[in-house]
């Protein structure tokens, strides 16, 4: 997982949380910083059976992200939230 507020500059970035015990499926919710709008955008959600997803951000950008996991058909409340900057 990226460190709080490091820069990544590789191709592919993994994000991960901790593992929840029972865990059936985990949903990473990401959003990347819209300069010109001054506002988090919504980037792309996915939902893995993993508590680690690899995704491959397009955008030069301040990119932060959040995760729940699905225990006994409940999803959890969001994580705080994470953030770094993609510059590849």
């Amino acid at each position: 997982m990226p460190a709080e507020g490091a820069t990544i500059t590789t191709d592919a970035v993994d994000l991960r949380c901790d593992a929840v015990p029972g865990a059936a499926a985990y949903s990473f919710e990401i959003e990347f910083y819209d300069e010109g709008d001054d506002r988090w955008e919504p980037y792309y959600d996915y939902d893995v059976t993993s508590p680690k997803k690899t995704f491959w951000p397009v955008l030069d950008a301040p990119f932060r992200f959040r995760v729940r996991a699905e225990v006994a058909g409940q999803w959890s409340p969001p994580s705080d939230y994470r953030s770094f900057i993609y510059a590849g």
